[in-house]
């Protein structure tokens, strides 16, 4: 990145779910953090084919991202896509659609760059932790799982978990039933087992949370503590073990019309939010863990710690 070039820098997170901005200035300072809903991979998680519908939806959402770019002085922009992009049929011919229609370049990234960039900014948010700590960031196409040991990144995988993708396929009912519960945990379960398996060696027993999934449950569990609501500002904060827990079985449980209802729903989280607790507390069981924290920073923080390296690979898009 050409710091002589001047002007912010805004990075655009491409998720199965939610499209993301976030305006930096060139020393690193961030001016402005946003999303909007998408759904992206609603109906593609089946068919492989990302709706025209959804597409459309995409590229308001670009353009209304730029728009706030430029008032905040933004002159350059790069934009990375994930899981809905790489898995769809017509991922790159999207990303060509996205360029035609708004001139912004979209870098379709692999899962494992991905897990790369959500430890990269991970570790801005919460430097101060060494012990053994599973990160985990569920989206709408994959969740992504990374084990860290002091600054190392010892495993990173992405699995196809994320929760648009698990309700297409298991199509459970609402609320969900006992039935539901049972094969989505054993379909988790089984496709986390090497991940499960490394961690016998590592044993983390700190995890971190760095999705939109983990953002809506703070709000709803600070609500339900009397606790102060997570602003854009801050970076971390730490979760009471057994209110989440208890929280987790409670969206698990409920219905939509109850997750509605909850003090501090976020509105655009209500139809998945059941799928990721389900994950999270098949997490918890299964690695007996001990701590629970929640990352502002995840992906486009991890990939401006890349664009400030001198051998970045990334090109950016005038705005």
């Amino acid at each position: 990145m050409d710091q002589a070039d001047g002007g912010a820098i805004a990075i655009f997170d491409l998720g199965t779910n939610t499209f993301n901005l976030m305006v930096r200035s060139v020393d690193g300072a961030i001016i402005h953090r946003g999303k909007i809903s998408v759904k992206l991979g609603k109906g593609s998680m089946q068919t492989g084919h990302i709706t025209d519908d959804a597409i459309a939806r995409g590229i308001d959402a670009i353009k209304t991202h730029m728009l706030t770019a430029k008032s905040h002085k933004a002159s350059k922009a790069y934009a990375f896509a994930t899981s809905a992009f790489r898995s769809a049929a017509n991922g790159q011919s999207v990303a060509q659609a996205i360029k035609q229609a708004t001139g912004i370049d979209v870098h379709v990234i692999s899962g494992e760059k991905e897990a790369d960039f959500i430890a990269r900014g991970v570790a801005q948010a919460l430097p101060h932790l060494s012990e053994p700590r599973l990160i985990v960031d569920i989206g709408g196409g994959s969740t992504e799982c990374i084990v860290m040991d002091q600054t190392d990144v010892v495993f990173a995988n992405s699995y196809p978990l994320g929760v648009i993708r698990l309700l297409e396929s298991h199509q459970p009912a609402d609320p969900m039933t006992s039935k539901d519960i049972q094969a989505m945990t054993q379909d988790v379960t089984l496709t986390l087992s090497g991940l499960l398996d490394n961690c016998k060696r590592w044993n983390p027993t700190v995890m971190i949370g760095s999705s939109g999934s983990f953002d809506a449950m703070y709000q709803v569990l600070a609500k339900r503590l009397g606790l102060k609501k997570f602003k854009s500002k801050d970076k971390h904060a730490a979760m009471n073990r057994q209110a989440f827990i208890n929280l987790l079985k409670d969206l698990i449980a409920s219905s939509r019309v109850e997750r509605l209802l909850m003090p501090g729903m976020d509105r655009s989280r209500v139809d998945t939010l059941q799928v990721a607790a389900l994950q999270i507390l098949t997490l918890i069981n299964e690695l007996q863990v001990k701590d629970i924290h929640l990352s502002a920073y995840a992906l486009k923080e991890g990939v401006w710690s890349d664009l400030t390296t001198p051998d970045s690979p990334w090109h950016a898009s005038l705005l």
